[in-house]
């Protein structure tokens, strides 16, 4: 059961996320060393007035972060100032999840993200996989895991609505298809979109890299990806001649793609003006971005003033709506600050000699790495952590030099696949809720020959990347 807010709870839980989302702009700005006291202090504020609302995973993982960063240093196991960058990286994350959150809330309420869904869902047979994967992808960039929640409930409604004109073997059949295109499709954001919550780890590990280093890379990967699951589609289920289909109307799907293609050339154009991480910049300008989209919408509706009426959604909806995304934000900032405290307990001495020991090449290790972080989810390690933990270690290995973008694609790549497999990770278990289906059938079994197959094709050029690239 939920427990209810105090009168004042809300505007002071807003407060502490405004406090919050400024203290880690300026931070980004102007490289102030300051924030983390006014961001740590909005920060707990935030944990203390939402602890009781919070999901208990968020609670364990928030009561085992503090427990961490407290006993730590205090037996001498990590410098103090591992503590600062943990609370940086914290703060970063919140920050992260708070401005995305207003992106998400404003294409939560859009027409156009109906319409798309409508027609994603409407394809025929023939070309209803390849089609809805693409749009699993593209929605994953706007809504994030509220993709899955969108998407999975129209089809599980489509699905009966047809069950007593199909049978119970085609309902089925549809079903698996549909479900499994649009979470293959979303699995692919963590390798390319600058929304995902992958890019911002990396990026903070490699500020060398650029999101017009990823793209090229992480985007050719998506592709094999994306390609591989049409493939086993495919083969599972031929194709069947079929009758004529009437063309449909793809415009929502163009809009869609458009707005996609929008975030990150406006985020590059700010981030080169203002020389900042391109992922920081697209923070900068969701809320603007979130505006337009409302002022394009009420003047659709018909709106008198429409820009007012934008800016009024805006205040009087999306901002109190995000303390909302309490256990989320809580999650992803105690996952990056776990990763950041555990880092210093790992011995690169010792590793790199047990390394050597071992024959091990540069190709080897960076399999390794990709193995660990999709293997790792498995356990219910959220691939924040183990993400963080091997881009901090990998550089530190002694007698190894890896190129950034390498480690970049070893991490993304991990992601990607632990997200899609694994019946512990939120992925999966919504997209399972969603359509009314286990986590472990949707992840373990009817995505078992995908995750096979991709974990090989991967492991396999993570090998030849790292011995020949």
């Amino acid at each position: 059961m939920t427990t209810p807010l105090s009168p004042v709870a809300r505007p002071a839980s807003i407060a502490m996320l405004v406090a919050l989302v400024l203290a880690a702009a300026i931070h980004e700005l102007w490289r102030a060393d300051w924030t983390w006291i006014p961001g740590g202090m909005a920060l707990f504020g935030f944990l203390l007035l939402e602890w009781r609302r919070l999901a208990p995973a968020a609670q364990r993982l928030a009561a085992i972060v503090i427990a961490l960063g407290t006993g730590l240093p205090l037996a001498n196991l990590i410098p103090v100032d591992t503590l600062h960058k943990a609370l940086d990286q914290a703060l970063y994350l919140g920050f992260f999840v708070t401005a995305l959150g207003v992106l998400q809330d404003t294409a939560a309420g859009s027409p156009l993200i109906r319409r798309a869904g409508t027609v994603l869902l409407s394809q025929p047979p023939g070309r209803r996989y390849s089609v809805l994967t693409a749009g699993g992808a593209l929605m994953g960039v706007l809504l994030n895991l509220g993709a899955l929640s969108l998407l999975g409930t129209m089809i599980a409604q489509a699905n009966e609505s047809l069950r007593a004109e199909t049978g119970d073997r085609i309902a089925g059949i549809r079903l698996r298809r549909m479900s499994l295109a649009v979470l293959r499709g979303f699995c692919t954001v963590p390798l390319w979109s600058p929304t995902s919550m992958s890019m911002p780890l990396v990026f903070m590990a490699l500020p060398s890299l650029t999101f017009l280093d990823i793209l090229p890379v992480g985007g050719s990967i998506a592709l094999a990806l994306l390609t591989l699951g049409w493939m086993l589609d495919r083969m599972t289920y031929p194709r069947r001649p079929q009758a004529a289909q009437p063309p449909i109307d793809l415009s929502p799907l163009m809009q869609l793609l458009g707005l996609v293609l929008l975030i990150p050339a406006l985020g590059l154009g700010v981030a080169t003006a203002l020389d900042i991480r391109s992922i920081t910049a697209i923070l900068l300008i969701v809320p603007c971005i979130a505006l337009a989209w409302q002022w394009v919408q009420q003047r659709g509706f018909g709106a008198e003033r429409p820009l007012r009426a934008a800016r009024q959604i805006l205040l009087g909806r999306t901002l109190p709506s995000l303390p909302d995304l309490r256990s989320e934000i809580t999650i992803f900032a105690a996952s990056g600050a776990l990763g950041i405290l555990l880092m210093p307990l790992v011995d690169v001495e010792v590793l790199g000699a047990l390394v050597h020991s071992m024959g091990l090449g540069k190709g080897m290790v960076l399999a390794a790495g990709f193995l660990f972080i999709s293997g790792m989810s498995f356990l219910g390690l959220n691939p924040i952590v183990s993400v963080t933990l091997v881009m901090g270690v990998y550089p530190r290995i002694p007698g190894f030099s890896f190129e950034p973008i390498h480690l970049a694609m070893m991490a993304l790549s991990g992601w990607s696949v632990a997200v899609g497999l694994s019946p512990l990770s939120a992925s999966v278990r919504i997209a399972a809720r969603s359509v009314g289906v286990e986590a472990a059938v949707l992840g373990l079994r009817w995505n078992r020959s995908y995750g096979v197959a991709a974990t090989l094709l991967l492991t396999c050029a993570m090998m030849l990347t790292g011995e020949f690239g």
